[in-house]
């Protein structure tokens, strides 16, 4: 796509994907391509923001034409950069591996479901109805393994714990695991209300709004972040204005400039383009 990228107003829109751009369903809402092309076509830049697999989020970049110039891509909430122009990362910032076993170990203390990734493929010791869920819900493929210390021969980007029954557990594990988070130079929070994410300490999706300010020259006043779930916040605080949709929990909203009045499955990222770029 051909962009007037010669104003100086041009703006950033930072984008989380489930929950946000997306429908339940994981479709992307014609409305919702619709205003982001005519976004991109005045000039402005569009870059994806997801908890995902970073093969994931490039497939969804790619639904939307973003892999031309100037189009990035986040994966594993902000761990891994992608120029979806040249296929680069741009930087990588994973959970060193041998923390994994361990934190592995204190979730299955506690009977919870346990995971971690390569980059199209979520990686697991349990063949159980979480990996099956998470899987089908995201269309993304897993591999068991016997011994996840052995089988890991790179530093992953993420773990990530999941319980169907609800975040109580969640909640008990993550106090759990804090004290040991902090002793080694990691963070946690949640990326959906059943999913509790670690990443490395200072990994967010936030980090990608100042590298793209500094490469292309936006000024800070120009940017845009929307999302609806607690791995947002960062970014939603990042942003000149930070946006909420209409599904995003109260905690998320609180932290929010804007509270769209569409939710996900009525094209909220529509409402904000329509609103505040075009």
């Amino acid at each position: 796509m051909k962009m007037n990228d010669n104003r100086n107003d041009r703006k950033l829109i930072f984008l989380d994907i489930d929950g946000t751009l997306v429908t339940d369903d994981k479709e992307i809402p014609a409305e919702n391509k619709k205003a982001l092309d005519e976004a991109r076509a005045a000039g402005h830049l569009v870059a994806l923001a997801s908890g995902r697999v970073i093969d994931s989020v490039k497939a969804q970049a790619r639904k939307l034409g973003l892999d031309d110039e100037g189009c990035y891509v986040l994966g594993f909430n902000g761990a891994i950069c992608v120029d979806m122009h040249t296929d680069e990362v741009v930087y990588c910032r994973p959970v060193p591996r041998q923390h994994v076993r361990p934190l592995f170990d204190m979730a299955e203390e506690m009977g919870l479901h346990t995971q971690t990734y390569e980059s199209s493929t979520v990686i697991t010791e349990h063949d159980d109805d979480e990996i099956h869920y998470y899987s089908t819900r995201l269309k993304t493929p897993y591999k068991i393994v016997e011994n996840i210390e052995e089988y890991l021969k790179e530093d992953p980007c993420k773990c990530l714990f999941v319980d169907l029954k609800g975040r109580d557990k969640l909640e008990v594990l993550r106090q759990k695991i804090l004290p040991y988070c902090k002793e080694n130079g990691l963070d946690t929070f949640y990326s959906d209300p059943i999913y509790l994410d670690v990443v490395k300490a200072g990994v967010s999706k936030a980090a990608g709004i100042e590298y793209m300010c500094q490469k292309f020259g936006i000024a800070h006043e120009n940017t845009i972040a929307a999302g609806d779930a607690e791995n947002d916040i960062s970014m939603i605080e990042a942003a000149a204005l930070g946006c909420a949709v209409a599904n995003a929990p109260d905690n998320v909203k609180a932290h929010a400039d804007y509270v769209t009045e569409n939710d996900n499955n009525h094209c909220a990222v529509a409402e904000i383009i329509r609103k505040f770029v075009l």
